[in-house]
C-alpha cells in the first residue's frame, strides 16, 4: 500500500513539473512575440469584472461570450494572444478566432503568469 501511494505521488511530481515547464516555454514565446513586433495585441477574454480587478497593461477585454463578434476588429493586428485566469477560456477563445480566419491567434494562459513575466 505504502508503495503504491509513493509511486502516485512521484508520477503526480513527475506530471506537475512537465506542467511548469511547457508552461514557461509558452510563456517565453509569447514574450518574445511582443517584444518582437509592436503590432500584437493582448485580449483578456474574462469578465468585466475579473478585468477590472487586474489586468496586464495595455491590453484589452473582450470577453469570451463576444469574442466572436470582434472578429473584423482584429484583422488587422499581426499577432493576437488571448489571455483569461488560468488558460481555458483563453484556448476557447483561439480556437474561435481561428475558426473565424485569424491566422496568428496565441493561447497565452493565465494573465498573471503573462503578466510577471513581461516585467
Amino acid at each position: 500500500m505504502n508503495q503504491t501511494l509513493i509511486i502516485i505521488l512521484a508520477a503526480m511530481v513527475v506530471f506537475l513539473l512537465i506542467k511548469k515547464l511547457i508552461t514557461n516555454k509558452n510563456q517565453k514565446k509569447m514574450v518574445e512575440i511582443i517584444n518582437s513586433d509592436s503590432n500584437t495585441l493582448i485580449v483578456d477574454v474574462r469578465s468585466k469584472e475579473e478585468f477590472r480587478g487586474g489586468h496586464i497593461e495595455n491590453s484589452v477585454n473582450i470577453p469570451l461570450d463576444r469574442i466572436s463578434g470582434e472578429t473584423e476588429k482584429l484583422r488587422k493586428y499581426n499577432h493576437i494572444i488571448v489571455v483569461c485566469a488560468s488558460g481555458m477560456r483563453s484556448a476557447q477563445a483561439k480556437s474561435i478566432l481561428a475558426g473565424k480566419g485569424l491566422k496568428s491567434v496565441h493561447n497565452g494562459g493565465a494573465w498573471q503568469s503573462l503578466n510577471s513575466n513581461l516585467k
